[in-house]
């Protein structure tokens, strides 16, 4: 298995925004996370994520991540990856991942 941060974000306050994480090995079955940095009192649910994937080649595919803030306020967070299965040899898979923040969605 293989585990990180794949990069940082804020979600605008009541609303959803989508990061865009291009050129990602096609064979690697990934699992995506989001973990808030931005604490609040008392504990209520501040995030909620909508994973959409496309192939875009024979060994790459394309992540569509869309963070929903729940709360009232700007929430700053952490883009996590786990790869649960396929050949995850850094020696095989240098990441040239791209990731893109694309506008606010209405």
């Amino acid at each position: 298995m293989r585990s990180a941060i794949q990069f940082t974000g804020t979600a605008p306050a009541s609303q959803s925004k989508v990061w865009q994480v291009q050129n990602w090995p096609a064979e690697w079955f990934t699992e995506w996370t989001l973990m808030s940095r931005t604490p609040v009192a008392p504990p209520v649910p501040q995030l909620a994520l909508k994973v959409e994937v496309s192939r875009t080649s024979s060994t790459e595919s394309s992540y569509n991540l869309t963070v929903t803030n729940l709360t009232a306020q700007p929430v700053t967070f952490e883009g996590r990856y786990l790869v649960l299965a396929g050949d995850t040899d850094p020696s095989r898979h240098t990441l040239a991942v791209k990731v893109v923040e694309l506008a606010p969605v209405s």
